[in-house]
């Protein structure tokens, strides 16, 4: 297996063995139309982005209704303000902004002085919105609904806009989640921005399927640029630790297999198998073998929703119950 199909191969299985678990959560409540009811009391404190180390964001908020927020690692930036919350909505106003140089020494990275930024472009939001699905006395998890350091046509370009976090109380080396392990029983699915299907899990008893699509661009014997539909799928089973959702997957398998490169026409060339677009099970599998990894996972159920993201990554992905 060549390094491409490696890369490419890993990416998809890690992508769709995240999603195993749910989390019965008891600080949001519903109120009657339907709006995310949270204690404002529950929010105070300090909580960091889980999974990012080199551009966390880092909020704190007070009981006098101001807050501070740093993007922190190496982005130097940060700013401070006003804060309200309503049905679980956060609503920062952005009062001063902050910036400092950032580097590295003894593999750390450090940070120079903060200096107080007097010019800020016109164009950049004055606030900053949060969506809260859950608060936990270790963790919560929210929904960013941008900031300056979100604008895609900035220098930094950080992440989608209004991407599922999870962050953890500066209290807890840990999140401590709490597992209601029969919310996880069934089918799960999820699409792509044209609700094209490209993830799907089935779970029975303790044991897992799970599948996860991507177009394959390659170029035909014409040299004109094709894509096909190429799935990966992975088996094994599931068991529950302190909280988290963990798998020990036993067998990998893929609908196609890097075959080489044909330095006369520039071609990467591979063997592939025709894949159901609405099953992603492939006609043939392609390449298989043993795998004994072991992944640990968070994820939030909310209406049929399930939001996951593994322990290293920065931000989660959403599945619907099929």
């Amino acid at each position: 297996m060549s390094k491409i199909e490696r890369i490419i191969f890993k990416s998809g299985i890690l992508a769709i063995v995240a999603f195993m678990t749910v989390l019965s959560f008891s600080s949001c409540d519903k109120d009657d139309d339907g709006t995310t009811k949270v204690d404002d009391n529950a929010i105070l404190g300090t909580w960091r982005m889980i999974g990012e180390d080199y551009h966390p964001a880092i909020a704190t908020f007070k009981s006098n209704g101001e807050y501070e927020w740093e993007w922190g690692g190496i982005t130097g930036l940060k700013d401070n303000g006003t804060y309200t919350m309503k049905n679980g909505v956060i609503t920062m106003t952005i009062k001063e902004r902050w910036e400092c140089e950032t580097g590295w020494k003894d593999q750390q990275i450090v940070h120079g002085d903060w200096t107080k930024i007097t010019e800020i472009d016109p164009e950049d939001p004055t606030t900053r919105v949060c969506t809260v699905y859950t608060v936990q006395e270790s963790f919560l998890i929210w929904n960013f609904g941008g900031d300056y350091f979100y604008r895609p046509d900035t220098e930094y370009g950080y992440t989608e806009y209004n991407a599922v976090i999870f962050m953890l109380n500066d209290k807890f080396q840990e999140p401590n989640i709490k597992i209601d392990e029969n919310l996880v029983k069934g089918e799960w699915i999820s699409t792509d921005s044209e609700g094209k299907l490209d993830g799907r899990v089935i779970i029975e008893g303790n044991n897992y399927t799970a599948y996860s699509a991507f177009p394959l661009s390659l170029q035909d014997e014409g040299g004109e640029s094709i894509e096909v539909l190429v799935s990966t799928k992975i088996t094994g089973t599931y068991r529950f630790d302190r909280g988290f959702f963990i798998v020990d997957t036993d067998m990998y398998y893929s609908s196609y297999k890097y075959v080489g490169y044909d330095s006369k026409t520039g071609r990467t060339l591979y063997d592939y198998s025709t894949v159901d677009p609405n099953t992603l099970e492939a006609e043939e599998w392609i390449v298989s073998q043993e795998q004994e990894d072991i992944l640990k996972v968070m994820v939030y159920v909310y209406n049929n929703k399930l939001f996951f993201q593994q322990e290293y990554d920065r931000e989660a992905t959403v599945f619907t119950k099929k």
